[in-house]
């Protein structure tokens, strides 16, 4: 069984100010683990398959590209999951809010996934630090960075099927959106 999570890749150059963000993470607070994915936004939560389900998923998840029309995104400053989670704020939800439900119901009806697979609460953001930062870390941090300024925009023009290989999330497919 292989690992899987569906999500918008941050493209070059913007991915660079992201990474730049975890790696600070990494170095101030020892927080590593959000390096291990390339900057993103998380559209389905990981969810394991089999080889032989990824024709099905990649075909479900095309047809779901075609289907949408490229948008802008801004991502502009920081937000926080207490205790644990930092991240860059989106600040248009409207496009991610309409993808992630229609992802959700695909998931549930063309690809079988069970409800507890998909989650049906969204909040659309870019994850700087988790899992690893431990609580008071957390606060420092936070006391910091919502003093601080971060602004970028790109253009969504993909979705992405990211895949584990044991150490690390890759992107595995893209599905051009249009």
């Amino acid at each position: 069984m292989n690992l899987y999570y569906v999500a918008i890749v941050v493209p070059e150059p913007q991915a660079t100010g992201i990474t730049r963000l975890k790696e600070e993470m990494a170095h101030r607070y020892q927080a590593k683990h959000a390096l291990k994915s390339p900057p993103h936004i998380t559209l389905q939560m990981p969810f394991r398959r089999s080889s032989d389900a990824e024709k099905e998923i990649s075909r479900v998840l095309n047809h779901l590209a075609l289907e949408m029309q490229p948008f802008e995104t801004l991502l502009k400053d920081f937000g926080f999951f207490e205790p644990k989670v930092i991240y860059v704020k989106v600040d248009n939800h409207e496009p991610y809010e309409k993808l992630h439900q229609q992802l959700r119901s695909r998931l549930l009806s063309e690809l079988n996934f069970a409800k507890k697979e998909t989650s049906q609460r969204f909040h659309p953001h870019c994850t700087i630090a988790h899992r690893d930062l431990n609580r008071e870390d957390f606060y420092l941090a936070q006391k910091e960075l919502r003093e601080r300024h971060f602004e970028t925009t790109f253009m969504v023009t993909a979705l992405h099927l990211l895949k584990h290989d044991g150490k690390r999330w890759q992107v595995h497919k893209a599905f051009p959106l249009g």
